[in-house]
């Protein structure tokens, strides 16, 4: 491939790998950022990852299919946006969508100064068909709405990745095996998946709300949600969970009994989470020494921060700057 120079060559490359129906990828450093896009291609499946660090001008590249899919997405880093004829769609960090479509034409934008990482699923209709025709959710409006090929997109009714997603997310992407005890392996995986995500969006489809817990009111949950969207561009601010209490309106016992409801985690918790991703990151795209990244990230000591890193990324931080 030729060196890519201007915005448009790179929106096209990158439009041209995402399309292209196969493995394939391209990795791109220069001026405009970094971009590391990664198509691989499965029987009845493809596994795309995105990582993006865009130092120039907004991008916009350009997604199109003709035949019925899920898509599956989840958002590890920054946030990912689309737009297609009529709406916006925005999927923030550590949150998930499944969607259904007959077909789309539709933009991926990457905005001005920010980094996306997010690996999405694109099931072919032959994947979930014999899943779903041998009745393993029958009842679910997710799998009736596509047996009935009725679309949904839920990018913008995002939920959160519990526990048990981002364990399932951790098998495929560590797959150990290889050849056809890995695309085997895999599979099994992305079933377990799906089903777990066509739980999980149920209600998001549907004109009924969810189940609500009587602990947590309306006006609680709102307040939640805009504590957990303080904590994800904040993260790296000294906080508490009286500060939290106090500058929301909320009891203590409401933010950690209802914030571990809504996103499966402590807000203590969650603002150690990112902070580790930013670490992460810094590792991967600075040359910043790991003890300069832990004082960055608060930490007193470089090797309780190898420790914190090792227990949530599974590596050392010299193994990961490395991969």
């Amino acid at each position: 491939m030729e060196a890519i120079k201007t915005k448009g060559e790179l929106e096209h490359a990158l439009s041209s790998v995402l399309m292209s129906g196969k493995t394939d990828n391209i990795r791109v450093q220069n001026g405009l950022g970094k971009f590391d896009c990664q198509v691989t291609r499965y029987q009845n499946f493809s596994l795309l990852q995105h990582e993006y660090i865009n130092q120039g001008a907004l991008l916009t590249i350009p997604i199109t299919r003709r035949e019925p899919c899920i898509t599956m997405i989840f958002q590890f880093g920054g946030y990912s946006a689309y737009r297609d004829k009529y709406n916006p769609f925005l999927l923030p960090c550590n949150h998930q969508s499944i969607n259904y479509f007959n077909m789309y034409d539709c933009r991926s934008l990457v905005d001005e100064r920010m980094r996306q990482h997010d690996v999405t699923f694109v099931l072919d209709e032959a994947f979930y068909n014999t899943l779903l025709l041998d009745g393993v959710m029958e009842g679910n409006l997710l799998t009736e709405k596509i047996l009935n090929r009725k679309e949904f997109n839920t990018i913008n009714a995002r939920q959160p990745m519990d526990a048990g997603v981002q364990g399932v997310l951790h098998n495929i992407l560590h797959c150990p095996f290889k050849n056809g005890m890995r695309d085997m392996y895999i599979t099994a995986q992305l079933k377990a998946l799906m089903m777990l995500q066509c739980c999980q969006f149920h209600y998001a489809v549907s004109n009924k709300p969810a189940p609500k817990d009587a602990k947590i009111t309306s006006r609680d949950r709102d307040i939640l949600m805009a504590i957990y969207e303080f904590l994800t561009e904040s993260y790296r601010d000294e906080t508490s969970l009286t500060d939290l209490s106090r500058k929301f309106g909320i009891n203590e016992f409401k933010l950690k009994y209802g914030f571990r409801k809504l996103f499966d985690t402590s807000p203590i918790k969650y603002i150690h989470d990112r902070r580790l991703e930013f670490a992460g990151f810094l590792l991967r795209n600075t040359d910043k020494s790991i003890t300069e990244v832990s004082d960055e990230i608060g930490y007193e000591h470089a090797n309780n921060f190898s420790i914190a890193f090792r227990k949530k990324f599974g590596v050392a931080p010299q193994v990961y700057r490395g991969g």
